[in-house]
């Protein structure tokens, strides 16, 4: 009886494996480095639109500040707030928070341990991205320095 003869293994059969493994690698990292670059612009975009927000926001309740008069500050954001879905917050430079548009800042804990605070009290923008125990989700914070006359009188956050 004669040997079994084997017939080798065509030349598509040998390359493909590594040809696959090769084509997935590419698409994985292609498909890893697109979803990174999405997010860092989409994390941009949020970030501006947030400080436009603020900036906005700051000069119609900068007048309220100072002199400080804090029921018609919060009375007011919480007018803005019902027509915005942005939650905003306005604090002292001793982090008391004086108005908020979704919650009642005498219930409100001291602010000035923030990140996004402790920035805004420097004199620069800040923002940091964390979980609200007020709101109970993970928030994107922006915070700018208010000033009057050269001095500091407060912060707003977005």
């Amino acid at each position: 009886m004669p040997a079994e003869v084997r017939k080798p293994k065509k030349l598509l059969w040998q390359l493909y494996p590594s040809y696959l493994l090769l084509v997935l690698l590419t698409l994985l990292a292609t498909g890893w480095y697109a979803g990174h670059s999405m997010r860092a612009f989409y994390m941009s975009q949020i970030h501006q639109d947030l400080l436009n927000q603020a900036r906005l926001l700051t000069d119609q309740f900068e007048s309220l500040l100072e002199p400080l008069r804090q029921a018609e500050l919060d009375r007011r954001c919480k007018e803005v707030g019902a027509k915005v879905p942005t939650r905003f917050t306005f604090i002292l430079p001793d982090g008391k928070v004086v108005g908020d548009s979704e919650a009642l800042p005498d219930q409100m804990e001291n602010h000035g341990d923030r990140l996004e605070i402790q920035q805004a009290l420097k004199g620069q923008d800040g923002w940091a991205i964390r979980f609200s125990g007020t709101l109970r989700q993970r928030m994107i914070y922006v915070a700018i320095p208010i000033r009057q006359k050269g001095s500091l009188i407060g912060v707003t956050r977005i």
